[in-house]
C-alpha cells in the first residue's frame, strides 16, 4: 500500500515532521487501531509516531473516557429530531470541552500522565 499520499489533508500545524516533539497517540483496544493497514501506515512513518498501547479494558488510563463521558452527560436528555442533529449536538459539546483547558488537563492528570503545552 502506498502510504506516500494520506488521504488526510496533512498542514503545517499538524505535521508531525513540523513539531517540536514526536506525537504519542495513545491507543487502546479498538480494532481499526490494530489494523493491518494502520500497522502499515505507522511502520511507514517511525520518525512521526511513538505509539502508546493501553492495556485491555482500562478506562482509567486513556484521558479520552473522561472527554467522552462529559459528551454523554450533556446528550443525556439531548431530543433530537434526527440522527445528524444528535451528531451536530455531540460535536457542538465537544468543541465547548475542548475550550477548556482546565478539564482536560484534568483528565491525562487522572490517568497519570503530565500534559504540557496548553495555554
Amino acid at each position: 500500500m502506498d502510504h506516500s499520499r494520506a488521504t488526510t489533508p496533512v498542514t503545517s500545524r499538524n505535521k508531525p515532521s513540523q513539531l517540536r516533539t514526536q506525537p504519542s497517540p495513545v491507543w487502546d483496544g479498538l480494532n481499526q487501531h490494530h489494523s493491518a493497514e494502520t500497522l502499515d501506515f505507522v511502520a511507514c512513518h517511525p520518525e512521526d509516531f511513538r505509539l502508546e498501547r493501553l492495556p485491555g479494558d482500562a478506562p482509567d488510563l486513556n484521558p479520552e473516557e473522561g472527554c467522552n463521558g462529559v459528551v454523554k452527560a450533556e446528550l443525556r436528555n439531548a431530543t433530537p429530531d434526527s440522527v445528524a442533529e444528535l451528531r451536530a449536538q455531540a460535536r457542538a459539546s465537544f468543541v465547548r470541552l475542548g475550550h477548556r483547558h482546565d478539564i482536560l488537563a484534568a483528565f491525562f492528570q487522572h490517568a497519570g500522565l503530565r500534559l504540557t503545552g496548553l495555554p
